[in-house]
């Protein structure tokens, strides 16, 4: 049995149903045409908004009306249909960390802390980083990645071989590994740092963020047009919000806060690879303080 995503893209409900009716039919067709056969009781459907839809939202494969969810798998995430909320997620990494978190437990009663420190980057790393810039958060205090956070610390104390309720503050330094805040920050800066900095368009993640300058919203010359912050519209927008006007415009102003907070100094580095190396460092910088 084989999974196919379909990704649908609109801008009202209406228009949303109809093109991915459409193309729901296309996909079908393709399907019988190759002697594949879809399982209308096994396929699902689930809607990313900022209000719900109306009840009348449906899709249907030949007489079948599918069955809509809240929440759909997708490269090993899962996504919730308010996107903004990743407890799910959180909990399917720690299940996906259990057994190498055994592994683990084991392997350090006979490894030195250098190859048990490459065994995390090897097994662990991938699970902390994978989409993080979609459901992680540079607040240590949220409360659904706590969970997360705790996960990476028993991990970190067994890569030093430690006891349960070692503080790992200084064995993070020690390693020079980054928390999973720190983690969200150096993997969505690294994100923008291809758009303020581009190289070759072709290697840029697509998507629909913009990245403007202060300095080219006004001529005063003022602070930040000075240090080359990016430019945020209506900072206070998703503070009086619970729910974000728009999914895109949500992230594209985490991002720019996230891109604003580094120091100059980083920001400036147009070299992928330097830029990486100076973030790290300040970011390591940090965890010290």
């Amino acid at each position: 049995m084989q999974t196919t995503p379909l990704i649908i893209i609109a801008d009202t409900t209406d228009d949303l149903q109809r093109l991915a009716q459409s193309e729901l039919s296309n996909l079908i067709t393709y399907f019988h045409n190759n002697n594949l056969v879809p399982n209308p009781t096994k396929t699902n459907y689930t809607t990313f908004y900022p209000t719900p839809p109306p009840p009348n939202f449906s899709l249907n494969i030949n007489n079948t009306t599918l069955q809509q969810n809240t929440e759909a798998p997708l490269l090993g995430v899962i996504v919730q249909h308010q996107i903004h909320k990743h407890t799910h997620t959180v909990t399917n990494i720690i299940r996906k960390l259990q057994p190498i978190i055994q592994k683990l437990k084991y392997a350090k009663q006979f490894l030195t802390t250098n190859i048990m420190k490459q065994l995390y980057y090897t097994h662990a790393y991938p699970h902390f980083i994978g989409s993080i810039a979609i459901w992680g958060t540079n607040d240590p205090k949220k409360e659904y990645i706590q969970p997360l956070i705790r996960t990476q610390k028993k991990i970190i104390r067994m890569i030093k071989n430690k006891p349960p309720r070692t503080h790992t503050k200084p064995l993070l330094n020690e390693l020079e590994l980054l928390t999973i805040p720190n983690l969200y920050i150096y993997r969505v800066s690294k994100e923008v740092h291809q758009y303020i900095h581009p190289t070759k368009p072709k290697n840029r993640p697509e998507h629909n963020h913009n990245y403007q300058p202060v300095s080219q919203i006004h001529q005063h010359n003022t602070r930040l047009a000075a240090s080359n912050h990016q430019f945020i519209a209506n900072p206070n927008q998703y503070k009086q919000h619970a729910e974000p006007a728009h999914t895109t415009e949500y992230l594209n102003q985490r991002y720019t806060a996230i891109w604003n907070a580094l120091p100059q100094r980083v920001r400036d580095t147009a070299a992928p690879t330097i830029f990486a190396t100076k973030l790290k460092e300040h970011l390591l910088e940090q965890q010290k303080l």
